[in-house]
């Protein structure tokens, strides 16, 4: 199994590496799928992170869709800092 994805970004604001590391997730998700752990500054941006811009690229972007299920659903694959897909996971901290 290859081992697991760190993705951890700290940079001044608005100079666009969020996206980024927002393409880089997303490649591994659909390329090259494995775990992967995104770390921000805390809980709160986390899940604002996961909720107004991840979301988008994961329902958005043609890719991306299916590979990783709604969080609609009450189930433990998906949540705010959790996301399960084909071959890992993303999971998000703060």
């Amino acid at each position: 199994m290859p081992g697991v994805r760190e993705v951890t970004w700290m940079f001044s604001a608005q100079v666009g590496k969020t996206e980024g590391a927002m393409n880089v997730i997303g490649y591994y998700i659909q390329h090259d799928p494995a775990p992967i752990l995104s770390v921000l500054e805390d809980e709160g941006k986390a899940e604002d992170w996961s909720k107004n811009r991840l979301s988008g690229l994961l329902t958005e972007t043609p890719c991306m869709r299916g590979l990783v299920r709604s969080t609609r659903g009450r189930d433990s694959e998906n949540t705010m800092t959790y996301k399960a897909y084909p071959g890992g996971y993303l999971a998000i901290a703060g």
